[in-house]
């Protein structure tokens, strides 16, 4: 209750994430305004929809990465004061937060999926919804188990850039996930953005028809990936995998969020 409490009483964080995402839900819907179906309108789709993927995580990497250093020192003092085990106050910062990394995300897709001009069908859109839903949560849980371990702030800035920057290179959209060598792909199924952006293609591209070969100058593209089938090919994904992919998402979720708590237990122990 506490920690919801001061997140009402200090609602900086939540003002600025929900600004920033209406900023960028109107900036992206006019970017991609009403994006026709065409061999160019194929790549800005791909691009709408990665970035999708980045603005939701980066923005909330950075913006949880406080969710322990400030709070340390008084949660030290109240658990070996005998006031709260470890796992209530864990539990309740990760509630009072949730929230927060939630809406915001939601309020970004809704303002911008329709001025794009993506797939108009209440199906599509739910499942573009959930699906940004949970790379939120996923980027909140790294986040907050980074920031849980980490002796300070600036350690847990240090860590999180260039992680994110590996999860983002074997996400799928800069480097095709069948053309990652055998010895270092098994790390984009620890990227949030490999199963985002396979799920957000796919459910926008799943059972799609025809694609004009025209490019926007009317000329023809000497490469036309014709129908959505043959897109969601060329990038090596899999139709099949999208609810796989969600749920994948979610068991990411709780199981981040374990370590988070057990790297917690441990630095409060060894606080004593």
């Amino acid at each position: 209750m506490r920690s919801i409490l001061d997140n009402m009483r200090n609602p900086s964080l939540l003002k600025a994430k929900l600004t920033q995402k209406v900023f960028m839900g109107i900036f992206l819907g006019l970017l991609y305004f009403q994006t026709p179906m065409d061999q160019d309108g194929v790549i800005s789709i791909k691009g709408a929809l990665f970035y999708y993927i980045s603005e939701l995580t980066y923005s909330t990497m950075f913006g949880i990465q406080t969710f322990l250093p400030s709070d340390f020192p008084l949660l030290v003092r109240e658990y070996h004061d005998g006031i709260y085990p470890v796992f209530c106050y864990y539990l309740a910062k990760v509630l009072s937060y949730l929230p927060i990394f939630t809406m915001d995300g939601m309020i970004m897709v809704c303002l911008s999926y329709f001025l794009i001009g993506l797939r108009f069908s209440a199906a599509n859109f739910l499942q573009t919804v959930l699906t940004c839903v949970l790379i939120e949560w996923s980027t909140a849980s790294v986040g907050i188990m980074i920031s849980s371990v980490s002796p300070s702030y600036g350690v847990a800035v240090s860590i999180s850039g260039p992680l994110l920057t590996v999860f983002s290179i074997t996400g799928g959209l800069y480097t095709n996930i069948k053309m990652i060598p055998d010895w270092i792909s098994w790390i984009q199924y620890f990227s949030w953005f490999r199963f985002g952006y396979e799920t957000l293609i796919t459910n926008q591209f799943g059972n799609f028809g025809n694609i004009t070969c025209n490019l926007r100058s009317g000329e023809v593209a000497q490469v036309c990936e014709e129908s959505g089938e043959k897109i969601i090919y060329n990038l090596n994904f899999d139709v099949a995998n999208k609810h796989f992919n969600q749920f994948a998402m979610l068991f990411y979720v709780m199981c981040v969020y374990m370590i988070g708590y057990v790297g917690t237990v441990i630095r409060v122990q060894l606080a004593r």
